[in-house]
């Protein structure tokens, strides 16, 4: 049989020892391994499938039947590929061959290099010791084989290792960064193992600068107060590596809490505006911002949609105050800012404006304006209706002092300031003079006349009138009346009307009654008549007190196309007084004066009607010669 040639050489090696385990080596792939039998004594009776043959893949070397050959690590980690190491602690490495029919006669380091410092014994046996010490810190990949013979020959079997040498001491946990409110302290540790025991150093500033040292020798730190932000890091060291281990940077960031450096300001505006305050504030972002109208730290008028550091007001009225409370992380309650103010400026108002009032003839008065509003107050005066700003007046002052009155005259002021330049204007006042008073109005009308007496009685002058017609003394001339209605039994040759309502009472005064006042006056003047020349005619009407009420207004017509400058006083009593001056071109020997009263007057009466005619060759008379009425 085919079989027979390799059984019968098996037998004899058998023979010679039956009790050593054979091992055929054909390729390090496949291996036939064949038990220990008694050939000899069996060999007549066992065939081929009697033997066991066993083939093995991919083992390195020795096996057997009793199971595979294998070399594994026995510390300091069992049965792991990876040799744990420490850096500068000494390795007690242990490797083992089981399962062959033999002990190996030599070790080796077949691929790979041995960390500096690290020895794998060559001695003979199923053991072999990986010892030494190193600081050669990573993984190294090396290849140890056991071969059956010294000098590394012979079958072998190998093991692919990984020496990992680790620092020592180690740190596990760095330090983390926090962070704190400015004023605040946190604490930093560290997690680190080492053979011996590590010790610790920490420092301020980023990790490896030393000029810093911090702290003791613990695995924490706790911080001074901080006001900045600041770095730390702690080194590791013990006896072994004095060099020791540098932890990361661990960063405290201290959030700045808000803070107010430059406070809203007070500001000062017109009513009507509005105006923007602002506040100046430091501290981490986000900063947050809320205004509030009223004083500072009162929260019960806040206003809403201002989260800005600047804040528009509405519209104002009045004096207003506002405030902000600005706050972040840091500083959740928030700085409070003061007041600002802001002053609303009122434009001017009167009050009360100037009142009317009467003088006498010749006085002056005082009128005054109240009026309120922000600041400085101006104040302009003028003459005539109000609004009418043709002829100022007076002075910058609340009152104006009016001129010695002879005609009746109106003022009225306007007041400003800077909130209102344009101002606003009073109701206008109106100075009515008295030419006569109630107390004088009789007694007026037994006065000499309206020249100066100087002019009296010359040649160029004539004085007529009429006055209590029992009194013949004081008519010097009579009035003349073209068309008298009135018979000359009732009054005499000297004095007739025209207008059959108006009659004269029995005390000799001209009375009208209700209706319209239509009355003619003749007035002769002396002088030569011709074109050259001036004449000047004056006319005073006087009321009789308490005979009824001094017509409101009285009419006199135009001499010659001119008219007549007019000045009456009427007073509460309904006393009153008429001047009337013509200053008329040329001269003739008479003119007519036609005196008209509104229509359906009640009764009222005149106690004197005069007049005086004065005739110059040069210039009218000028009014400076007129008579002042008595006080």
């Amino acid at each position: 049989m085919k079989n027979q040639p390799i059984l019968q050489k098996l037998k004899r090696l058998c023979k010679r020892s039956s009790t050593f385990l054979l091992l055929f080596q054909r390729t390090p792939a496949a291996q036939i391994i064949m038990p220990e039998v008694n050939l000899l004594s069996s060999f007549a009776v066992m065939d081929a499938t009697k033997i066991a043959i066993a083939t093995v893949v991919g083992l390195g070397a020795y096996d057997s039947v009793a199971g595979a050959t294998t070399l594994s690590q026995v510390a300091p980690s069992a049965g792991s590929a990876t040799v744990p190491v420490t850096s500068g602690v000494a390795l007690n490495g242990l490797f083992q061959v089981l399962g062959s029919p033999s002990q190996p006669q030599s070790w080796q380091v077949f691929s790979g290099t041995l960390p500096t410092g690290l020895t794998l014994t060559k001695s003979t046996g199923a053991t072999a010791t990986l010892t030494g010490t190193t600081t050669q810190v990573g993984d190294r990949n090396v290849t140890i084989r056991a071969y059956r013979y010294a000098g590394f020959s012979g079958e072998w079997v190998s093991k692919a290792i990984t020496i990992s040498v680790a620092p020592n001491p180690v740190i596990t946990t760095h330090p983390s960064s926090t962070s704190i409110n400015s004023g605040g302290s946190t604490t930093l540790t560290v997690i680190a193992t080492g053979v011996p025991p590590p010790t610790y150093q920490w420092y301020q500033g980023a990790s490896g600068t030393t000029t810093t040292p911090v702290g003791t020798d613990s695995a924490t730190f706790v911080t001074p107060v901080l006001a900045d932000t600041t770095s730390y890091w702690v080194k590791v060291t013990n006896s072994v590596n004095t060099t020791g281990a540098n932890s990361n940077t661990a960063t405290v960031t201290v959030r700045q809490p808000a803070a107010i450096t430059t406070h809203p300001v007070s500001a000062t505006i017109n009513r009507g505006q509005t105006t923007t305050i602002s506040v100046v504030a430091t501290g981490d972002a986000p900063l947050i911002y809320q205004w509030f109208r009223g004083a500072s730290g009162i929260t019960a008028n806040p206003l809403s949609g201002t989260n800005s550091a600047s804040f528009t007001t509405p519209v104002l009225l009045e004096n207003t105050d506002y405030w902000v409370r600005v706050s972040n992380l840091a500083n959740p309650g928030g700085a409070d800012s003061t007041v600002a103010r802001v002053t609303v400026l009122q434009p001017p108002t009167i009050t009360a404006s100037p009142a009317s009032t009467s003088v006498n003839y010749g006085n002056s008065t005082t009128l005054s304006v109240s009026a309120s509003g922000d600041g400085a107050l101006s104040y302009q005066w003028y003459e005539g209706d109000s609004g009418v700003t043709t002829t100022p007046v007076g002075t910058n002052s609340n009152s104006f002092t009016t001129p010695a009155s002879t005609l009746t005259k109106s003022y009225w002021v306007k007041v400003s300031n800077e909130v209102n330049p344009t101002g606003v204007n009073s109701a206008a006042a109106t100075v009515t003079v008295l030419l006569v008073t109630p107390a004088y109005a009789h007694a007026m009308s037994q006065s000499a006349g309206l020249f100066a007496v100087t002019e009296r009685g010359t040649a160029a002058s004539t004085y007529f009138g009429w006055e209590t017609f029992n009194d013949a003394s004081d008519r010097a001339v009579p009035i003349n009346d073209s068309s008298p209605d009135i018979g000359s039994a009732t009054v005499g040759a000297n004095f007739q009307t025209t207008n059959a309502e108006d009659h004269v009472i029995d005390n000799g005064d001209l009375f009208f009654a209700s209706g319209t006042l239509a009355e003619q006056v003749t007035v002769p003047t002396s002088g030569t008549v011709g074109t050259e020349g001036f004449t000047t005619i004056v006319m005073q009407i006087a009321a009789i007190p308490g005979a009824g009420p001094f017509p409101a207004t009285i009419t006199l017509n135009s001499l010659n196309g001119v008219a007549p400058t007019v000045v009456q006083a009427v007073n509460s009593a309904g006393d009153g007084q008429l001047w009337a001056k013509w200053d008329l071109p040329g001269n003739q020997a008479s003119y007519v004066i036609t005196i008209m009263g509104p229509a359906n007057q009640a009764n009222f009466g005149f106690d004197k009607v005069t007049v005086d005619t004065h005739f110059s060759t040069t210039a009218f008379l000028p009014d400076s010669v007129a008579a002042t009425p008595p006080t």
